[in-house]
């Protein structure tokens, strides 16, 4: 069976089960990352956080940011820049920020060009993902804005931030995924049950 038709299989039937989820587990699910992001130090250190809002049964992120706003972190949410290759900035993101659908009908911050913030200067980012497994590889919905956006990271010497966490249900985990050139692996995950590091 060829990678392709592998990742597509484990799309479809990761993407079912979050889907599935009620809106109680979800919110279960998303307080216990909440709590495990505020117990850890490295969080704690982090003063400008990027997340996103969730979609298609991913991990819910209201609650950190609740959590980093009463932190007086900065939180940034990404903005999709088609005329920049398909790649992501990220907009500054409060409670007064005005949202709008992007093409994929996902919100993102309405914002004016100037306000974008480059990835680099961001401490922490969390990200949405279909798998990942046991050495950090991400699976994410297959549009490869991430892996563009983050794809100086591969260049571990020069770069040392931001880090890329992964927010995700337990059952995300899958035995091994298939890394390509350009996949850029994740510093962690988040799940309900606690935080694995690579």
């Amino acid at each position: 069976m060829s990678s392709t038709v592998c990742k597509k299989n484990i799309r479809q039937s990761i993407r079912a089960q979050r889907r599935a989820l009620s809106n109680a587990e979800q919110q279960l699910a998303a307080l216990a990352v909440r709590d495990h992001l505020n117990h850890w130090s490295e969080f704690r250190r982090s003063k400008r956080l990027a997340f996103y809002l969730a979609n298609d049964g991913e991990v819910q992120t209201e609650a950190a940011i609740d959590l980093a706003w009463s932190r007086k972190q900065s939180v940034f949410l990404p903005v999709i820049q088609s005329f920049h290759f398909n790649r992501m900035r990220f907009s500054g993101f409060t409670k007064k920020t005005i949202l709008s659908a992007n093409r994929f009908g996902i919100l993102e911050p309405v914002h004016k060009t100037v306000a974008l913030q480059t990835v680099m200067s961001l401490h922490m980012v969390f990200m949405p993902l279909v798998a990942f497994d046991a050495k950090g590889a991400r699976l994410g919905m297959g549009g490869g804005f991430y892996d563009r956006s983050f794809a100086f990271l591969l260049n571990r010497q020069s770069w040392r931030q931001p880090k890329l966490i992964g927010l995700a249900h337990d059952f995300q985990q899958v035995q091994q995924l298939q890394m390509e050139a350009w996949d850029v692996p994740l510093h962690a995950v988040v799940t309900p049950a606690g935080i694995t590091r690579f």
